[in-house]
């Protein structure tokens, strides 16, 4: 790979997010003049720490995740980056035994891995998609589904006015509901029915709040960004009946059939249809909903953003 140079007025920084299915790495240049970033280099991996849960991490689990970072760190001293910055999040927040993850990355490559709480991730979510311009003056809400965690944040005026975390991510749904393949209605059933006792806090305040919009950050909205053809940079609203229509479209095929799917985005489809229920279910249970605004821009802006 070519290495790439950079200004001399410019700080060169990589955020590495340690998601609980993903590791994200991003390299940018921070400009103290203009108070924005220039994108040097992004890398994603899929490393599934949260497979078997996130209660605990196997010996299997940490390996992958050292040598996943190694090959990110790999790719810093590529690009020659100034400042890394690493941030852990659902699986890493919930192991028994993180300490020896921690302490193992440590020792191999002298780096400091920043557990986040869900509160600060819901804050770092918001500052990321405010930076990216999108206007949430309208009672919005942003939802973040990762592998460990939901995260739910409602902004009105430009304010947060609720911000959790539920343990109710992707694989976490996967590890504790054995849905056949396709899915079942039962299946369905089990699943809304779980979400209705544990995230009943926040759907009453959605309700509340009068939310007008779901800002999806990224992650498995990546689905429907692809499949509608959205112009993520324009950051247009996607109807409801729309966005309905493509989760109906794929939930019910096997994983076979949805991998062959052209327009699949690469690595979605195993964990599509997890991914898809949360957002129809949060559809189909606030009314006043009018559809989805996908985000390029999540924590790993938030925390760019606060660098800045």
């Amino acid at each position: 790979m070519k290495q790439v140079s950079k200004d001399k007025d410019n700080r060169r920084v990589a955020i590495i997010d340690i998601g609980s299915n993903t590791f994200h790495l991003m390299i940018v240049d921070l400009s103290p003049s203009t108070k924005q970033f220039q994108l040097i280099h992004r890398e994603r991996k899929f490393v599934y720490l949260a497979k078997d849960g996130i209660d605990l991490l196997s010996e299997d689990t940490i390996d992958r995740g050292i040598a996943n970072i190694t090959e990110l760190l790999d790719l810093c001293k590529l690009h020659k980056v100034d400042v890394i910055r690493a941030a852990g999040t659902a699986a890493l927040r919930s192991a028994n035994n993180v300490d020896l993850f921690i302490q193992k990355i440590r020792s191999l490559h002298n780096l400091e891995i920043e557990i986040i709480s869900g509160q600060r991730e819901g804050e770092l979510i918001y500052k990321g998609i405010a930076f990216s311009g999108i206007k949430m003056n309208k009672p919005s809400l942003i939802v973040d589904i990762g592998g460990g965690s939901v995260e739910f944040i409602i902004v009105s005026n430009d304010n947060i006015v609720f911000n959790s975390s539920y343990n109710i991510g992707i694989s976490q749904l996967r590890h504790q509901f054995k849905n056949n393949d396709p899915i079942s209605e039962d299946d369905i059933r089990l699943i809304y029915s779980h979400l209705d006792g544990v995230i009943s806090e926040f759907l009453n305040q959605a309700i509340e709040h009068n939310v007008e919009v779901i800002i999806g950050a990224s992650g498995p909205f990546e689905i429907i960004e692809s499949m509608c053809g959205v112009d993520i940079q324009k950051q247009t609203l996607t109807t409801k009946d729309v966005v309905l229509d493509i989760i109906d479209d794929l939930i019910y095929l096997p994983l076979q059939e949805r991998k062959e799917i052209p327009l699949m985005p690469a690595d979605r489809a195993d964990l599509s249809v997890e991914s898809l229920l949360i957002i129809k279910y949060l559809l189909r249970r606030i009314q006043s909903l009018q559809g989805v605004i996908i985000s390029q821009y999540a924590l790993k802006e938030g925390l760019i953003s606060e660098m800045i």
